[in-house]
């Protein structure tokens, strides 16, 4: 217990670093930018931050949520993107424990920060951090199933993947508008590590993605805050549901069962 306490806590560390990293990432990456060539700058006066401002969490306090240079408020967007990552790294080592598996859902839940906020931003999941993704996760995957020799949950895995694609690609040419292509490619990432926790996974996480955007829209609607020709980016539902049915999954067996018996 002890040592899974600190392994949650230094994979929290690891985490709020990663937050921080995807802060430049969300900013970057739909600007064609390579997210650490150059030097962060203030996004209101372009003054070069100090090394002393890089600190995660730690600068934010210390600066009081403001630029050094022309004291413009940074929001809490900061603030609240590395402490979730952090929270996120901490509760997928507790429930997953130590292992190479564990690798490859940390470095898809990166990406899938990022991604979850470019998309409710812009509308759109760039291939420059989806397409690379695929080769990581499957070769960490691969290297999970040689040490392991869960050589099912691997071509569970590849399964996944390739059924989630199908699925999404058949939706998106048929409700032309409704789906972008960057949500196929991302349903083929998240495909690959739901079908290695296992089929029950799978098919709660595809389910929970449509529940949840599903739910999102009809209170919009209801509050007429959009109306049905509001384009709703779909990406982010895409991740939360995969992120319930990972951190959910001991509890899916019975629910899904009858799901699918009905």
């Amino acid at each position: 217990m002890f040592f899974d306490l600190i392994t949650a806590v230094l994979a929290g560390v690891l985490g709020v670093a990663t937050g921080w990293w995807a802060s430049l990432a969300i900013r970057r990456v739909p600007r064609d930018e390579p997210i650490l060539q150059s030097w962060p700058r203030c996004h209101f006066c372009d003054a070069y931050l100090a090394g002393k401002d890089l600190i995660p969490v730690v600068s934010w306090f210390r600066l009081r949520g403001k630029c050094r240079s022309c004291a413009a408020p940074l929001g809490y967007r900061y603030l609240v993107l590395e402490l979730g990552t952090g929270l996120l790294f901490a509760l997928l080592v507790l429930h997953m424990g130590v292992s190479v598996a564990l690798i490859a859902y940390l470095y898809l839940a990166a990406i899938c920060v990022v991604l979850f906020v470019i998309d409710l931003r812009e509308h759109r999941l760039p291939d420059a951090l989806t397409l690379p993704a695929y080769a990581v996760i499957g070769v960490l995957l691969l290297v999970g199933a040689v040490t392991t020799g869960q050589w099912e949950a691997l071509l569970r895995a590849g399964s996944g993947a390739a059924i989630l694609f199908g699925v999404y690609y058949v939706l998106a040419v048929m409700a032309s508008g409704a789906l972008g292509f960057g949500d196929v490619k991302l349903a083929g990432l998240l495909g690959l590590v739901l079908g290695w926790a296992g089929w029950y996974v799978l098919i709660a996480g595809a389910v929970l993605g449509f529940v949840y955007g599903g739910v999102f829209s009809m209170v919009l609607l209801t509050a007429r805050r959009v109306n049905g020709s509001t384009r709703i980016p779909f990406g982010p539902f895409m991740v939360l549901g995969a992120l319930t049915a990972v951190l959910f999954d001991h509890h899916l067996a019975a629910p899904m069962s009858l799901l699918i018996a009905v």
